[in-house]
């Protein structure tokens, strides 16, 4: 699949081609990413950190269910991430 993931808050790519690139700095406040999907914006998701000095693990599962396509995060209570269809 054609996925890319851009870091809202700086506009860099940190996913494409299957690969994860740098980009996400070590900021509080809200971090927000774009999903684009087929060069077509699918998801925005994102969290607010109240610590610059932690870091977070990303993890995405993504998956085709009806011809749809469906993504959840992690099951990770910390990073509270927000997904929102677009």
């Amino acid at each position: 699949m054609d996925f890319k993931v851009v870091n809202q808050n700086n506009g860099k790519t940190i996913f494409i081609g299957g690969k994860s690139q740098k980009g996400i700095k070590n900021e509080y406040g809200h971090c927000t990413f774009e999903l684009f999907w087929k060069g077509k914006k699918v998801y925005e998701f994102g969290h607010f950190k109240k610590n610059n000095w932690s870091t977070n693990k990303y993890e995405l599962y993504i998956e085709m269910q009806n011809n749809e396509l469906k993504i959840y995060g992690s099951d990770n209570k910390k990073t509270n991430l927000y997904f929102k269809r677009k």
